[in-house]
């Protein structure tokens, strides 16, 4: 989780310095697809293995995958409206909502990918657990 947080920081930096964004039409697409695998990663994280008793309650809420995809759009929400109230993007831009589109397609892209890994594994640990009983 930490290795891709670094990713989409180092990547967000990079691409602020050399104006990446504005001039690399695809740049921030990479961006958002690791910006959405590590939030999915983050709200596992705090479903199944946090520390802080208070997220117990949150963690039943998020249960299921959807939900954890539904939280991710969410974030991907967040961070276009922090955008543009950093003035780094207009709603008045060409081509804004269709890249604000693209972009939140990416963020719940990065999250599907988390979310079916996950139970993709989760299955496999229990069916070799299973055996393992025999």
């Amino acid at each position: 989780m930490l290795v891709v947080l670094i990713a989409v920081a180092g990547l967000n930096w990079i691409g602020g310095i050399e104006h990446y964004y504005f001039t690399i039409k695809w740049y921030d697409w990479p961006v958002h697809f690791l910006g959405g695998i590590w939030a999915a990663l983050f709200f596992l994280w705090v479903l199944n293995w946090s520390p802080v008793a208070g997220f117990k309650s949150l963690a039943l809420w998020l249960m299921s995958p959807g939900k954890i995809i539904f939280l991710v759009f969410l974030v991907g929400i967040a961070w276009e409206i922090y955008e543009l109230s950093l003035g780094i993007t207009d709603i008045h831009d060409r081509g804004y909502v269709l890249d604000t589109i693209h972009d939140l397609l990416n963020d719940v892209l990065g999250a599907w990918l988390v979310v079916y890994l996950s139970n993709r594994f989760a299955r496999k640990l229990d069916t070799s657990s299973l055996g393992a009983r025999r």
